[in-house]
């Protein structure tokens, strides 16, 4: 409220996502049209002009992370790349005029995932 006293042009989207295989489940045709329902009903009831999307996705190999989620099934990684832009896709059809910002990660070997690159 504060925020909309000092600067009301501001527009402040809500936050939907999750980890895959944890809290996203997008290869869950069920789960998948939930958030996409969940989130269109969410954007109406906040009268916000859309969402931001962030639906991570967890490379084994970090040991914190390896003991906080869910390993990877076999193929999780190939297939994430289609299931999140298949997700997109929906959601863009389901809210056409709503502004969606999203973060998607890199699932390609030898990406760097907020590692050091000493690389220069």
């Amino acid at each position: 409220m504060l925020l909309k006293k000092y600067y009301p042009e501001i527009v402040i989207l809500p936050w939907v996502g999750g980890v895959q295989n944890k809290t996203v489940y997008l290869d869950d045709s069920t789960w998948v049209s939930n958030a996409i329902n969940d989130t269109k009903r969410m954007i109406s009831t906040l009268r916000v002009p859309g969402v931001h999307v962030d639906l991570e996705f967890v490379l084994a190999g970090e040991p914190v992370l390896d003991a906080l989620m869910n390993k990877e099934k076999p193929g999780d990684k190939d297939v994430y790349p289609g299931n999140v832009n298949l997700f997109h896709k929906k959601l863009r059809d389901a809210l056409p005029n709503a502004f969606i910002s999203s973060v998607v990660v890199a699932t390609r070997r030898g990406q760097n995932h907020g590692k050091k690159n000493d690389g220069g």
